[in-house]
């Protein structure tokens, strides 16, 4: 697993994080500190059948939350080798739903928003215990358009107020769009932005860097 875990680490400078200019005053790390991020990845074998067919992702993951034998283990890999920081894809259709032409037809989400709230609160108090860093990324990329804007708005609200506690210090930014593959146009992007700031702005949450990270999609 250190192996697959290795190939995944990619390195930030805390200075490129506050190059995402906002009207918002976003914090910002120390300049002395440099971010070694590591992607937490999917169990490598299919566990459910309320998924994308027989191969194991992000819903699969959320879904059965396999601390013990997958998320923390992948945690402490990571931390051994040197990284700071990790990220996890959520993804949307755990909460809010899915009707796409892979898996059942219609999902109206598998678990409640306390209980993801509870895994990410497990991950993100763990990460700080360790002296490690998370880099939020709100949904896996590979949605197809399957799920409506109006439900990606949702989830991103949701998303936003489980990673932006105040309480939570080592979140350093969210991801509202990671690594998207499908043509979400300018407009459906600022919504999801909208909807983040929407959030951050009210008592009890961090205003946090907003990112997003298009395969050259947007429209």
């Amino acid at each position: 697993m250190i192996k697959r875990i290795a190939a995944l680490i990619f390195v930030f400078s805390a200075l490129s994080m506050a190059s995402f200019a906002s009207p918002l005053a976003f914090p910002q790390l120390s300049p002395q500190v440099r971010l070694r991020c590591v992607n937490l990845v999917p169990a490598p074998t299919d566990t459910g059948n309320e998924d994308y067919g027989t191969r194991a992702d992000f819903y699969d993951t959320w879904r059965l939350w396999d601390w013990t034998g997958w998320i923390k283990p992948q945690v402490d890999a990571a931390s051994s080798i040197g990284a700071n920081c990790v990220r996890i894809l959520g993804t949307a259709s755990i909460l809010v739903g899915d009707s796409s032409n892979h898996g059942p037809e219609t999902w109206n989400g598998t678990i409640t928003p306390s209980a993801f709230a509870s895994q990410m609160n497990q991950l993100i108090t763990y990460l700080a215990s360790k002296g490690m860093y998370f880099y939020a990324a709100a949904m896996d990329p590979n949605l197809n358009g399957s799920i409506s804007q109006a439900s990606l708005v949702t989830y991103t609200t949701y998303y936003t107020q489980d990673v932006a506690l105040e309480t939570y210090t080592n979140v350093i930014g969210i991801d509202v769009a990671p690594e998207f593959d499908w043509g979400i146009t300018q407009t459906n992007l600022a919504e999801l932005i909208t909807a983040a700031k929407g959030v951050m702005t009210g008592a009890g949450y961090r205003v946090l860097p907003i990112t997003a990270s298009l395969n050259g999609a947007a429209t």
